[in-house]
């Protein structure tokens, strides 16, 4: 069913195309202007996290490395160690942030990252846009075995989510620990300074690496909007037609020219670290989606110039993706369920 409408309106909306020049020099054709109310319905959303920042760091000696809780960074020495039996490399260049990070029986202290899932963190239910006026131009070729013809209208369309909604999530828990080789290290906060001075504290530069699962929490605000103009040139064959009420399918092409932009502002935390994961993202981007619409218009007349217009259209424009550095906002159009009520006038 999928690709069954646009294959068939598709047939329907070139032959109209091909009859377009008898139809315009014709008098048989009826000509319909008007105006109607719109909104698209089943419109859903999601965001991704991909931060560089919570990528694990190398685990090789001299790098440099930063936490949620702290850092380890070569020092003025180059890291230069004791030497077995002692540690190879150390370095005072490093810092944490919480006390119980040090695990004094141990003789280490950990650093953490919060690593989100790959795959979205939130994703919203059935959405809608706004409300808006729209115009209809249609055009139809009457007294023949089945009255066709063709159509084109264009509407504004606004949509804007905002969500503040408490989410539970999965996170990836990824530990660091260091070695203090004997030493006990000032009470957190610190922070450890490039030059090596006398009797400062230096650690081991090598951690040991450990991953685990963890469920989280994040507290934030998520928005996303969408403005554009939608534009459809389509196909008619009135099914259905007596003196007050006409049935009609249409379909055909569907343009969308929008701007979507996105914004976040969350704080991840879990209760295996102190340390949350902060984020603060937002980006914008621009688009022309070209896709198709399919569905059926009831019309009923009041006068012998006026008439209303009830319609409900499939409409596939396919997917807004808004990417930035840190997070990714996706508009999912590609499932969208068109409803309209107008007002038109014939001629």
């Amino acid at each position: 069913m999928r690709f069954l409408f646009p294959r068939f309106f598709g047939v329907v909306w070139a032959a109209c195309l091909s009859l377009s020049g008898s139809i315009l020099l014709a008098s048989d054709y009826e000509q319909t202007l008007g105006l109607e109310g719109l909104q698209l319905i089943n419109i859903r959303s999601s965001f991704t996290l991909h931060d560089p920042r919570t990528a694990a760091p190398g685990l090789a000696a001299g790098l440099s490395r930063t936490y949620l809780d702290g850092y380890n960074r070569p020092d003025s020495s180059g890291n230069i160690g004791e030497g077995l039996p002692g540690l190879l490399n150390r370095t005072g260049y490093w810092g944490y942030s919480y006390n119980n990070q040090v695990n004094i029986a141990a003789g280490t202290i950990g650093m953490h990252l919060l690593q989100p899932a790959l795959e979205p963190y939130y994703e919203s239910g059935v959405k809608k846009s706004q409300q808006a006026a729209g115009l209809h131009y249609q055009i139809i070729r009457q007294k023949v075995a089945r009255s066709y013809g063709l159509e084109l209208r264009a509407v504004r369309l606004i949509f804007s989510e905002d969500n503040q909604n408490i989410l539970t999530v999965p996170l990836t828990l990824l530990t660091d620990s260091y070695k203090l080789g004997g030493i006990i290290p000032p009470s957190a906060p610190l922070s450890g300074g490039y030059a090596v001075v006398p009797y400062a504290s230096r650690i081991g530069d090598v951690p040991e690496r450990s991953l685990s699962m963890v469920t989280g929490e994040t507290v934030g605000i998520r928005q996303l909007a969408l403005r554009g103009w939608l534009v459809r040139l389509g196909g008619v064959v009135r099914i259905v037609e007596s003196k007050q009420t006409r049935l009609e399918l249409h379909g055909g092409p569907a343009l969308l020219n929008g701007t979507a932009s996105f914004a976040l502002a969350e704080r991840f935390t879990t209760q295996a670290i102190t340390a949350p994961l902060s984020e603060v993202v937002q980006g914008t981007r621009h688009k022309v989606a070209l896709g198709y619409y399919a569905g059926l218009a009831i019309r009923s007349g009041l006068q012998k110039k006026w008439q209303i217009t009830a319609s409900a259209d499939l409409l596939n424009v396919g997917h807004f993706t808004i990417g930035a550095s840190a997070a990714s906002a996706r508009l999912n159009l590609s499932q969208g369920v068109l409803l309209g009520l107008g007002l038109g006038r014939r001629f």
